[in-house]
C-alpha cells in the first residue's frame, strides 16, 4: 500500500449557519460600561445629597428663586469648598459619565455586551439631569 493510498479521515461536519464560534465576543466590554454607569449614577445622586444639604445654608431667597452660585474667591471657607466640591462632582461626573457613554456606544455598535452598553448609554445621558434635580430638590427643601 502506497502512502498516496491511505484511507483519509471523514471531515468534522460544520456547525449550521449563525452559530461559529468564531465570530462570538466577549460581553466584557459592555459589563465594565454599566458597571461605571452605575457607578457614576450612585455616586453623583449620593454627591448631589450631600452638597445640597452642606449648600442650604448658603443659598441666597429672593423673589425670583433662590441663587445657588458658590465662587472659590469668597471669603468664606465654607463657600469656597462648596464650590470645589461642585466643581469636583462636575468635573468626574463628566468625565467618568462620557467614559460610560463612549465604552457603552462602542460595546452597542460591536456586539460586545450589547444589552450593559445600552444600560450604560441610558445611565450616561440621564445621570447629570437626574442628578441636578436632585441636588436643587434637597436645596429647596432645605432652605
Amino acid at each position: 500500500m502506497r502512502m498516496t493510498d491511505a484511507p483519509v479521515p471523514p471531515a468534522a461536519p460544520l456547525p449550521p449557519y449563525g452559530t461559529s464560534q468564531v465570530g462570538r465576543r466577549s460581553p466584557r466590554l459592555g459589563q465594565v460600561a454599566a458597571i461605571i454607569g452605575i457607578a457614576v449614577f450612585v455616586f453623583s445622586i449620593t454627591v448631589s445629597v450631600l452638597i445640597g444639604i452642606a449648600a442650604a445654608p448658603h443659598v441666597q431667597v429672593g423673589p425670583g428663586g433662590f441663587n445657588a452660585n458658590f465662587s472659590a474667591n469668597d471669603p468664606d471657607p465654607a463657600v469656597r469648598a462648596l464650590a470645589f466640591g461642585s466643581f469636583a462632582h462636575i468635573a468626574l461626573g463628566g468625565l467618568f459619565g462620557t467614559w460610560a457613554i463612549v465604552q457603552g456606544i462602542v460595546a452597542i455598535a460591536t456586539n460586545r455586551g450589547r444589552g450593559f452598553g445600552v444600560l450604560a448609554l441610558i445611565l450616561g445621558i440621564v445621570t447629570p439631569g437626574i442628578s441636578l434635580g436632585v441636588y436643587l430638590g434637597v436645596i429647596a427643601a432645605n432652605v
